[in-house]
């Protein structure tokens, strides 16, 4: 008889969301399997793309929204009053094992610079390293802050 151990992935924020994973898995690996298409992001991608040596405290995976029709014409003004205010975090938390995943729902990209990296024999989308440079300066909470951002770009410097 095969033993199996189910983990549980509990979501932190007012639903009571509990998935069972009985297969051994990477934190990673849990993080991508919330949602269906998902891929990591922001300081996750940071790490896994080499950008870093800090592996970040919360893994980041990004579901994106179905698409929208635009709404305008983006303005330099538009673009002032989006950055003028604090950022918007996810309340979306799920925690397993010693791991916490934030679920971030972005804009419909149609995961335009999304690949699939090799992690320890595993394959994980995650975004390219492009793609994650213009990520964390748009959000830069999700990848501790505008130092580290600092930090990252002069490491990818060289690479772009």
């Amino acid at each position: 008889m095969t033993k199996i151990d189910l983990l549980a992935v509990h979501h932190t924020s007012a639903s009571n969301t509990v998935r069972y994973v009985w297969k051994q898995a990477s934190p990673y690996e849990l993080a991508l399997s919330l949602k269906r298409k998902a891929y990591l992001c922001h300081a996750t991608a940071v790490f896994l793309n080499g950008l870093s040596e800090q592996i970040p405290s919360r893994i980041f995976v990004n579901a994106e929204q179905s698409p929208k029709k635009s709404s305008g014409i983006l303005t330099q003004e538009g673009i002032h009053r989006a950055f003028a205010g604090k950022q918007r975090e996810s309340n979306f938390v799920f925690r397993f094992n010693d791991s916490e995943a934030v679920l971030l729902w972005g804009k419909n990209t149609a995961q335009l610079e999304v690949a699939q990296l090799d992690y320890s024999g595993t394959k994980l989308s995650v975004t390219s390293l492009e793609r994650t440079l213009i990520d964390i300066v748009v959000r830069p909470n999700y990848s501790g802050g505008v130092f580290q951002v600092l930090e990252v770009y002069r490491r990818a410097q060289p690479r772009v």
